[in-house]
C-alpha cells in the first residue's frame, strides 16, 4: 500500500490529477483488450450478425461446431462484453467524482482502492 505524507504531493490539485489518471488506467487496464483483439472482435461481430463469413466459417470449422451456435455465442460474448465495459465506465465516472469531491490525497488513495476492487473481475 502506497504511503501518503506531506510530500507525496505538491498540493492538493497534484494528488486529484493524479489519481484521476490512475483511475483511467486501472479502469482501461480492466478493459483488458488491445486494438488488434478489438478488430478481430468486431470483424466477428459484423460476420455473427449477417449469419455468417469467411472468419467465423473458419472458427466454426476448427472447433467442429455449427455456424449458427457459434454466430449465437459471439453475439452472447458481445452482449457480456458490453455489459462488462459499461460496468467499468459507471464505476470510472463515480470513483473520478468522488476524488474531485474528495478534501485530501488520503480520501483519494482510499477511493482509488474501493475502484479497483470494484472493477476486479
Amino acid at each position: 500500500m502506497a504511503r501518503l505524507n506531506a510530500h507525496t504531493f505538491q498540493s492538493r490539485d497534484d494528488a486529484e490529477q493524479r489519481y484521476l489518471s490512475m483511475i483511467d488506467d486501472a479502469a482501461a487496464q480492466a478493459r483488458k483488450i488491445d486494438a488488434t483483439q478489438a478488430d478481430l472482435y468486431r470483424q466477428k461481430l459484423d460476420e455473427a450478425r449477417e449469419g455468417g463469413g469467411a472468419l467465423l466459417q473458419a472458427e466454426a470449422d476448427a472447433l467442429n461446431v455449427d455456424i449458427a451456435t457459434l454466430c449465437k455465442n459471439v453475439l452472447e460474448r458481445h452482449s457480456e462484453r458490453c455489459a462488462h465495459t459499461q460496468d467499468i465506465e459507471i464505476e470510472r465516472i463515480k470513483a473520478k467524482a468522488d476524488v474531485r469531491a474528495a478534501a485530501n490525497a488520503s480520501a483519494m488513495h482510499a477511493i482509488f482502492e474501493n475502484f479497483k476492487a470494484a472493477i476486479a473481475v
